[in-house]
């Protein structure tokens, strides 16, 4: 994202990607002026929107869906301006397992369908999850449908799901829990 563009010519005008790069991941300790240390996950891809990430025994778990072809992304943002995309851009869930000891990364698709917008239970944020909620896309229903909210499990089980209702879509799923602390 260039940075003085998006301030001038808006978000679409802003990004560019280059096939050969990869998704990184940049992490820095809490501690004031630690370095920025990168983390190739191998993979191409975008993010822009993670679930959650959280820290357990020298290792970062973060899940998040990624769109595996950021060029064909990038083209039908473009052109869904004009109510017309490919219909193949759809990102899949991922959960990340960075090893900070080993500076590997191991990726993780958890699921074939299309996800995006991923939210958790607000109080678990930085915490371990093993549940997340995200949109479902689902081409049997128009290939940017987003048609139910799924409910996916990090550690790759199935997913569950909202019912569908025909010309009804879903939004960004907020939890609510049944009762407050």
């Amino acid at each position: 994202i260039d940075l003085q563009s998006l301030m001038t010519k808006g978000f679409l005008n802003s990004i560019s990607c280059g096939e050969e790069l990869t998704l990184q991941f940049g992490i820095c300790g809490r501690e004031q002026g630690s370095e920025m240390r990168w983390f190739d996950t191998g993979l191409h891809g975008v993010v822009f929107h993670p679930g959650n990430a959280y820290e357990l025994n020298g290792k970062i778990y973060m899940d998040a869906p990624v769109y595996k072809n950021p060029k064909a992304l990038l083209e039908d943002l473009t052109t869904a301006r004009n109510g017309k995309t490919s219909g193949g851009t759809v990102a899949n869930p991922f959960v990340f397992e960075i090893d900070l000891a080993a500076g590997t990364v191991k990726s993780t698709q958890v699921s074939d369908l299309g996800a995006e917008l991923p939210r958790i239970d607000d109080r678990l944020v930085g915490y371990h999850n093993r549940y997340g909620y995200a949109v479902i896309g689902e081409p049997a229903h128009g290939p940017e449908c987003a048609s139910r909210i799924g409910k996916y499990n990090t550690f790759g089980d199935s997913m569950i799901f909202s019912r569908h209702v025909e010309g009804e879509y879903v939004n960004e799923p907020i939890f609510v829990p049944r009762e407050l602390d």
